[in-house]
């Protein structure tokens, strides 16, 4: 078969320009001998477009119609001919580009300048001569090691890098001198070393979601899955993985692939509390229970709203990696900005006081009166990861699964996946608490729809909820 060229517009391409407006995701990876040579500028017509899959092709360059995808968050080109990613490095939109396997030898010096902080790029695999840092915004970065010593290694620079978060690096180790010269030039960076570009993330395929799934996760590395699976659950969780096993096996997925992507967490069924609530109880809304002189928190605006308390007994049972501290409360604040907030963590909960909340706080961009008070019923349940790619999917129809329990949406969890797999949440982060939209407690998060309180997991090991990130996010 001859490779596809812009002359003969690619089916999957034609089908998605039949009804450009609604396409959000488009996945045009080779296969075999059949790959694409390049890029048809029709590609320009798909405006809505976020996530685009352009891996194992043949492609040497992007045209310049792809500056047209405004809304474009990730950028999918590993294993093809690419020395530029040309006016893709233009779209301000962007948050990952994985260019694994191709020919750059640099850095356009223009990428990563349009885009908002927290970005992630992917570059091993490529005979870099010189990685050129364009912006201090970059959040997650891979390159293989002779790349990232030269032409100045890190013992010889004069800057930081303090928003980097994690740096993957691919082939051999950095030498001593230069791995603690990272600490200084990186200061926030978590080091990861792969020995092949193989072993590092992003290398997930489609075609192992559904039919073909076997093929690819032999092809996977285990060092790529996205968590190890525990090797025990609490028995509802068992239940709830012997439900989602069954849909799998339904829509032919296998099973060892749904092990590999799920994580327990911890289900949060709420409704509207008709008497006071127990002191101490698990709660979404209403009012906090605290210690005595526990001073209320406070955001730039004033007052924050209360949203949630989680009583860490209640949780325990269902907390089979051992994330979580085994009692305590721990209470939840939400402040003005969106990403302002606070988590109080109190190791003795037997001497509290419910306190009434201010008649008026600053919530999220309005000036709130306090969530409706709802009483928590706990589950143990099951997340997958969500891979993304086109509705509907076998592995789509998985992950809706786990997100219902009979007719009701989940709305309200701990620990766990993201729900959606655009969500800001780091690898090495640990969702304390994920809160939706909840009629019953009179909860509404506008356009964004969900609130993360994620930490780092050295951070959740140490109980220093001071460092707890308050994510928005879509769903």
């Amino acid at each position: 078969m001859k490779p596809k060229t812009s002359a003969v517009l690619d089916p999957r391409l034609a089908a998605a320009l039949a009804n450009p407006a609604s396409l959000r995701v488009l996945d045009l990876r080779g296969s075999g001998k059949d790959k694409l040579t390049s890029l048809p500028p029709e590609i320009g017509k798909l405006t809505n477009l976020e996530i685009l899959r352009l891996d194992d092709n043949a492609l040497e360059s992007l045209p310049d119609e792809i500056a047209k995808l405004k809304k474009l968050r990730e950028l999918h080109v590993a294993r093809n001919r690419l020395c530029s990613l040309d006016r893709a490095a233009f779209l301000r939109s962007l948050r990952l580009v994985n260019a694994h396997g191709n020919r750059f030898t640099e850095v356009d010096h223009a990428f990563g300048e349009f885009q908002s902080a927290g970005m992630e790029v992917q570059f091993g695999g490529n005979p870099m001569r010189d990685f050129i840092f364009a912006t201090q915004k970059l959040s997650v970065l891979g390159v293989n090691t002779e790349a990232f010593l030269r032409p100045t290694p890190p013992s010889k620079q004069l800057g930081a890098y303090p928003n980097v978060k994690e740096i993957h690096l691919y082939g051999k180790p950095l030498p001593d001198k230069e791995l603690k010269a990272v600490a200084t030039v990186y200061p926030n960076a978590k080091l990861k070393l792969f020995p092949r570009v193989e072993d590092g993330p992003h290398l997930v395929l489609a075609e192992s979601i559904a039919a073909k799934s076997a093929t690819t996760r032999k092809a996977t590395p285990a060092s790529s899955k996205a968590a190890s699976p525990p090797k025990k659950l609490h028995r509802a969780q068992a239940k709830v993985l012997d439900e989602l096993l069954a849909v799998a096996k339904r829509v032919k997925v296998e099973a060892d692939f749904v092990r590999e992507h799920m994580r327990p967490c911890i289900d949060l069924e709420t409704s509207v509390a008709k008497k006071p609530l127990k002191r101490g109880a698990t709660r979404i809304g209403g009012a906090p229970d605290l210690p005595k002189g526990t001073a209320w928190p406070k955001g730039k605006k004033g007052p924050m709203g209360f949203v949630a308390q989680i009583r860490l007994e209640d949780v325990a049972p269902y907390d089979v990696e051992g994330l979580l501290p085994k009692k305590g409360l721990l209470s939840f604040f939400q402040g003005w900005a969106e990403d302002e907030g606070r988590v109080l963590f109190f190791p003795e909960a037997s001497k509290l006081e419910t306190v009434t909340p201010p008649a008026k706080a600053f919530v999220d961009g309005f000036e709130e009166a306090p969530f409706r008070a709802c009483e928590v019923t706990v589950h143990g349940a099951i997340s997958m990861e969500n891979l993304g790619g086109d509705e509907p999917d076998a592995w789509h129809k998985v992950m809706s699964r786990s997100l219902k329990v009979g007719k009701r949406d989940v709305l309200h969890r701990v620990a766990g996946f993201p729900f959606n797999d655009t969500d800001p949440v780091d690898r090495d982060e640990v969702v304390l608490l994920a809160l939706g939209s909840d009629d019953k407690a009179k909860m509404t998060w506008g356009d964004d729809q969900q609130r993360y309180f994620c930490i780092a997991r050295d951070h959740l090991a140490k109980r220093r909820f001071d460092k707890v990130r308050i994510v928005p996010a879509t769903s």
